[in-house]
């Protein structure tokens, strides 16, 4: 056999492997983050907003040195399926009002303001470094209303630790404990009804201080969060 089968450690290496790594990448971006001011969509054309009177809307973060570029790579793509897809097409590019959402990882909480002031039945988020093909089918007409979509991170591990070691510090941090339902999704992509607006709620912390930061490389991170609050408000799942 070209690949022989390493023992049940192997996948277990493989994803610490793979979290070091990962972990690494963030805590690089957050630095940048630091180091760069937030864009500012004064001046910067790729990041209007496509207002097309519709009930649906893609929406995308573009924030700080990390995003830096990408407004005119992936955002022209985003904007033209927004078109297709006969979606109105926004840009979040900064904390809102008085910092409120206090770090670039929890911009996109802004959706819940999105749901409450322009009355969409359902919105599609992405992150701003997901290139979307001419291609690809309509997200709206693909996935049914009434259930969260997004891709489960554990349908293809072999280990849950790290899920666990987050769920159960949230559980401890929020005072709410949730049992693990075999669902840790990534909010790289998800697509939302009005429903499911109170899923966007920043935490009752601040989420950059010390105590609140993750992983060995000290960085913010929102998944926790938002993988506890799912639960909590009883969503259903779907990818």
């Amino acid at each position: 056999m070209a690949y022989a089968q390493k023992g049940p450690a192997y996948p277990s290496r493989f994803a610490e492997k793979v979290a070091r790594r990962m972990a690494e990448i963030e805590a690089a971006k957050q630095r940048a983050l630091e180091q760069r001011p937030f864009l500012s969509e004064h001046g910067h054309a790729e990041t209007a907003p496509d207002v097309r009177g519709s009930d649906l809307c893609i929406v995308t973060v573009c924030i700080g040195a990390a995003a830096c570029g990408l407004e005119s790579v992936t955002l022209p793509a985003m904007r033209a399926y927004a078109e297709t897809c006969g979606a109105d097409f926004r840009v979040i590019t900064d904390l809102g009002d008085g910092n409120k959402y206090q770090h670039p990882k929890y911009a996109v909480m802004q959706i819940a303001d999105l749901y409450r002031e322009h009355g969409y039945k359902r919105i599609l988020y992405m992150d701003a470094d997901i290139m979307v093909r001419p291609t690809a089918p309509d997200a709206f007409q693909t996935f049914a209303p009434g259930r969260l979509w997004a891709r489960n991170e554990m349908v293809n591990w072999q280990t849950t630790h790290w899920e666990r070691d987050f769920r159960e510090r949230m559980n401890r941090e929020t005072g709410v404990a949730v049992e693990y339902d075999g669902v840790h999704f990534n909010g790289g992509f998800q697509l939302t009804d009005r429903a499911h607006a109170d899923l966007y709620q920043m935490p009752p912390w601040c989420v950059t201080d010390s105590d609140r930061l993750w992983l060995s490389t000290r960085i913010v991170k929102n998944q926790p969060w938002f993988n506890h609050r799912r639960q909590v408000l009883g969503i259903p799942f779907g990818d």
